[in-house]
């Protein structure tokens, strides 16, 4: 995210529309990957923190605010839901999804 970061400035680089874009078709799904296995680790206060971090750098990129804006504040601007919440979904739709038998694996023969 960082390198997505430096490449967009107030007058210069991506726009807010690419950048919103890299976030959540790039992003977002390589922090979400695999929810399911450590989603439990993901209700401790310090990954709460370091999820919003991530998710905070690209509300930054996307509206080009100051620093000093609330990360709460940016997310409802451009209606994202905090990181640790996107996470808790994908984990409960992939669990759904193993429980239904939506998933079917290869068979050995």
């Amino acid at each position: 995210m960082w390198a997505c970061r430096r490449a967009c400035g107030a007058m210069w680089g991506l726009k807010p529309s690419a950048v919103h874009w890299l976030y959540v078709a790039v992003i977002r799904p390589s922090v979400t990957f695999a929810s399911l296995v450590w989603w439990p680790g993901c209700q401790t206060a310090c990954a709460k923190r370091k999820l919003s971090r991530v998710q905070r750098s690209a509300c930054l990129g996307i509206t080009g605010a100051m620093c000093t804006t609330p990360t709460n504040a940016m997310e409802a601007l451009i209606c994202l839901p905090p990181l640790d919440l996107v996470v808790q979904s994908e984990a409960r739709s992939a669990a759904h999804r193993l429980e239904s038998g939506m998933l079917v694996l290869p068979t050995s023969q």
